[in-house]
Formats: structure tokens, C-alpha cells, sequence
């Protein structure tokens, strides 16, 4: 009987996009066979960060494109003033005595509504120029992208059949709560797919074997537990890479600045260098 594979791209602001894409290029580098077997997985997850990276997972030179542009100082990114240990507060601000993960995230969609940022046409040409190497959604590919439904609280999980534009489902999977506003895609809103799980891992279960990517590994709040999610995901291998201790600084100061891109890709490059062997070995 043929394994199943899972991959599981977490969120991560553009640290977390420079950084997994820098990692997925280093395995390439390595073994371009094993870069291959990732991007053909039976499930692919992408949430925030992820969905960007998970989308280019299409072919090596759509990957390897979304690399290179974490390497250039152009960029339609918007610069931002944006301090995470601020936006943590204000999260844990707004979000303290929540009794449940569908009133956390209710909670931090009023936190988006009530948040003036730049204009949703806006923010979706910024992650459309993400995406001009992967316009489409891929053919015969499980590429599931998450978001979370501002109305009521559930998530949600894009895919080729849903008819939308994959840049539509991208936007909404990278709508930060306070931080860009709601996405609207068919008068529906959304915000961040990583609400509050960075990786959505769960999604991955039914899967023999389950390769996550993420930088960061939490707990980041009470309703997200990276080591629960990998539990629950039981008789699964489950295997991780995370952001090894010289490259965690990025994620901590300011993950969303574009100045942040070209050291988070070389560091995940190196380290998917280093990555790739063992993770050869693991792979069935």
C-alpha cells in the first residue's frame, strides 16, 4: 500500500515566507529528487506565511522564484511600523478571558474591524505580486490554504474547487488581525488562517507520514500547542524542521518588515542544506 504524505507550511509573517522558502530551495539544492516528493505530496497545508510558499510548490522554478525574490530590496511589500512584542500584548490585551478558540478569534476580528490599516484593494495587490509565479491554482495537487470566517469564527479551507482566484485565498490566509484588514473574497470576510494555530497541522491527519515546516513551534497562546497537534496526528511519522537558535531573532523583532527577507531566506537555505539528509532518510 502506497504511504501518504502530509506537508504542513506554517505562518510566520515575511520572515516565515523568506525563511521556508529559503529552506524548501536548500533541500533542493541537496536532493532534488526528495524537493520533488515534498512538492507532490498528497496534502499540502498552507496557513499565513505558508500559504505563499505552499502555493509555489508547484514546480522547482516557481520555488525557487519566490526565493529569489526574498533576495532583491525591490518588493510591493509595505514597510510597516510593527513591533512583535507590542502586537503580542495587544493580543493577549484583547484576547484574555476567552473561553474558547471561536471567541479568541471573534475577539481578534473585532480587533480587525476596528483597526484602520491600508485599503483591502491594496493589501491584495501587495500578496498578488507575491504570486506571479504561481497565478493558479495547481492541477491534481491537494493544496489546501486556510483562513478563518470573520462571521463566524470557523475555519475555513480553500482549495482548486472552491472557483476562487488562489491569490483571493492567499489574501485571506494572510489578513493579520490589527495589522492589514479583513480580506473579502464573495462579499465574505476573513481573517489570518494562523488563528490561532500557526500550523493547522491537524489537517494533515489521516496522513502516514507528515513533514511540518514552521519557525516557530509555541506555545504562542492557550489555544495552540504544536506538541498536541503532533500527538493527535498519531500513528503518523511526523518529522519537523524549525528555525534553528541564530535565526529566531528575525521572527522576533519585526517578521513582517521587507528588510527582513534576505537574511530569513539564506538562513533557511543553509539550514535546508543541512536538513536535507536526514530528512531523506526519514521519508518513505
Amino acid at each position: 500500500m502506497a504511504v501518504t504524505t502530509g506537508v504542513v507550511l506554517a505562518g510566520g509573517g515575511l520572515a516565515g515566507i523568506a525563511w521556508e522558502a529559503g529552506v524548501l530551495t536548500g533541500i533542493a539544492d541537496i536532493d532534488p529528487e526528495l524537493a520533488a516528493r515534498i512538492g507532490t505530496a498528497d496534502v499540502i497545508v498552507g496557513s499565513s506565511a505558508g500559504s505563499v510558499v505552499a502555493a509555489h510548490l508547484s514546480g522547482p522554478a516557481a520555488l525557487y522564484g519566490l526565493y529569489l525574490s526574498q533576495l532583491t530590496d525591490q518588493t510591493a511589500e509595505i514597510e510597516i511600523n510593527f513591533d512583535e512584542t507590542s502586537y503580542q500584548r495587544t493580543v493577549l490585551d484583547v484576547t484574555t478571558g476567552a473561553h474558547s478558540v471561536r471567541e479568541y478569534r471573534m475577539r481578534l476580528v473585532a480587533l480587525a474591524r476596528g483597526t484602520e490599516t491600508v485599503a483591502q484593494s491594496r493589501r491584495r495587490e501587495v500578496v498578488g505580486a507575491r504570486m506571479t509565479a504561481a497565478a493558479s491554482w495547481p492541477a491534481q495537487r491537494n493544496l489546501w490554504i486556510t483562513a478563518i470566517d470573520a462571521n463566524s469564527a470557523e475555519r475555513v479551507v480553500f482549495t482548486g474547487e472552491d472557483g476562487i482566484e488562489l491569490a483571493d485565498a492567499v489574501t485571506a490566509s494572510c489578513a493579520i488581525p490589527g495589522i492589514w484588514p479583513l480580506a473579502v473574497i464573495n462579499g465574505c470576510q476573513f481573517i489570518d488562517g494562523a488563528t490561532p494555530s500557526v500550523t493547522n497541522a491537524d489537517l494533515a491527519g489521516g496522513c502516514d507520514q507528515v513533514l511540518v515546516i514552521t519557525p516557530l513551534t509555541g506555545p504562542t497562546t492557550r489555544w495552540w500547542d504544536l506538541r498536541a497537534e503532533i500527538a493527535a496526528l498519531a500513528p503518523a511519522r511526523v518529522a519537523v524542521i524549525q528555525a534553528d537558535r541564530s535565526t529566531v531573532p528575525l521572527f522576533m523583532d519585526n517578521p513582517l518588515s521587507p528588510r527582513c527577507r534576505r537574511p530569513a531566506a539564506q538562513a533557511g537555505r543553509a539550514l535546508g542544506r543541512r536538513t536535507a539528509r536526514w530528512l531523506a532518510e526519514w521519508i518513505r
